[in-house]
């Protein structure tokens, strides 16, 4: 895991050490264990990184020059090195993600992104074609911001890292902003400030002749289905799958963990890998922004999922679990700074000040790899029909409408009629159902919206650039 940061004058005078020092040392703000940059010229290039591999432990850059002519920063984790090697009849095994990557586009080019498995972001300097080529993963899990203006194309893991670049114009996007503050859905791709923009997922970027292309490299066949004659194998071919994921991502032969929420991706992740560290003779981990193992559950009005970690750690037989319900002492202007140097002035989640109490206690106990059940929600559950309509498509109406869940959203039955009516409507009348609902969002949106109680922006950081 790292940070990533470059910048390409495309005309101007040649670029000067202490022209980057202060982006190399606004990204260092969470305490990097290692840090390289290069510049040639016009071209600057930098990574900074945890020794969480060991192809980087072995003392592989992180940057690469070789005789291709080509300068590669990556942050990243390939899962089929195996294939790759193959496919490249490269000899050495221990061969860096790193060089993996600029042997591929050796070979192959921008296509090369048609033969990557795994979490990425990387910037590819092509000396002799004068051009920059960039990509981000196929689900986005790692961050790419990009800057172009005025002959500067600049990027960065973090927007602090393009903002500290000199030519940099740092104007506002207010309409992002005001879609923050008033709890709206700002663009996807757009960021506070006006000319730094997301890489979308699945995506590559070519600067060239001081002119950008950006491509869609992949999309998700959401139409593709897999079938079996034994049910059973479903659950095999899922099990092959999670597992074999969490095998890649312990590669380091160090302690590994997870975070457990308590919900069914988290929780299913961590007896997974509870299973694979056992049969490996591995240490794993299992950390939890939870409640006190004694907390009286039935005296709440309604039951949240972090209650349930202390049952999944049980189920599990974790020897190692972490129960984090304390906050770190910290005065309030600290814990504002800090989740400002995170997030680049703005918090968006609520869950933010728990993620540093997790963090911590995760670093307290050498944890290099920590698993997640994101973007379960956000990718799968979000977007799927609600689980329990199964009971309603077989048959099972008393369950559907009397089984009680453990969701306090899931609890009344207006609002499992609700779903009914809107699932079977859009199978029935999709043209009707459709209109429905733009006309019932466009009544609810009419409604008057107040300024968010859980995001908020500091204004001195703000000021500060």
């Amino acid at each position: 895991m790292g940070t990533l940061l470059g910048l390409w004058r495309c005309k101007g005078p040649h670029l000067a050490e202490r022209e980057v020092d202060e982006s190399l040392r606004q990204s260092a703000w969470w305490s990097p264990r290692h840090q390289n940059h290069i510049i040639k010229e016009n071209v600057f290039l930098a990574h900074q990184g945890m020794d969480a591999f060991p192809t980087e432990r072995a003392g592989q850059n992180p940057i690469i020059c070789n005789t291709y002519d080509c300068t590669l920063v990556a942050d990243c984790r390939l899962d089929n090195r195996a294939e790759l090697i193959t496919a490249l009849a490269l000899s050495a095994s221990d061969i860096a993600d790193t060089g993996l990557l600029l042997e591929a586009y050796k070979l192959w080019g921008t296509d090369m992104l048609q033969h990557l498995i795994g979490d990425f972001a990387f910037a590819i300097w092509d000396e002799k074609k004068q051009r920059l080529f960039c990509a981000r993963d196929h689900m986005g899990i790692r961050p790419f911001h990009y800057y172009h203006r005025d002959g500067i194309f600049a990027f960065g893991t973090q927007c602090k890292s393009i903002l500290t670049m000199a030519g940099i114009d740092k104007s506002a996007d207010w309409e992002h902003l005001t879609q923050v503050s008033l709890m709206g859905q700002p663009s996807e791709f757009s960021t506070a400030f006006l000319h730094i923009k997301k890489l979308p997922p699945a995506h590559y970027l070519v600067c060239q002749k001081g002119q950008i292309e950006i491509k869609k490299y992949w999309e998700l066949d959401a139409e593709k289905e897999t079938f079996y004659s034994n049910p059973e194998d479903y659950v095999m071919h899922f099990r092959e799958l999670l597992t074999r994921s969490i095998a890649d991502r312990s590669v380091t032969g160090q302690k590994f963990g997870t975070h457990l929420s308590g919900g069914l991706d988290s929780s299913g992740i961590t007896a997974f890998a509870q299973q694979y560290a056992t049969h490996e003779g591995k240490e794993m981990h299992a950390f939890s922004y939870t409640v006190p193992k004694n907390f009286n559950v039935l005296q709440q009005k309604r039951i949240e999922e972090n209650v349930l970690a202390h049952e999944v750690a049980a189920y599990c037989k974790l020897d190692h679990f972490h129960a984090v319900y304390e906050p770190i002492d910290r005065d309030f202007p600290t814990r504002i700074q800090e989740i400002s140097e995170a997030m680049d002035g703005i918090q968006k989640w609520r869950i933010m000040g728990t993620e540093y109490e997790l963090q911590a206690t995760a670093q307290s106990a050498g944890i290099n790899v920590l698993l997640s059940g994101f973007p379960g929600d956000e990718l799968v559950t979000s977007f799927a029909k609600r689980y329990y309509l199964e009971y309603w498509a077989q048959g099972r109406y008393g369950d559907f409408f009397f089984k009680q869940m453990k969701s306090h959203r899931k609890r009344r039955w207006n609002r499992r009629v609700t779903d009914v009516v809107g699932g079977y409507g859009m199978h029935l009348a999709p043209d009707f159902t459709t209109a429905l609902s733009r006309k019932w969002r466009g009544l609810f949106l009419r409604k008057p919206k107040y300024l968010n109680r859980i995001n908020f922006f500091n204004k001195n950081y703000f000021s500060s650039l």
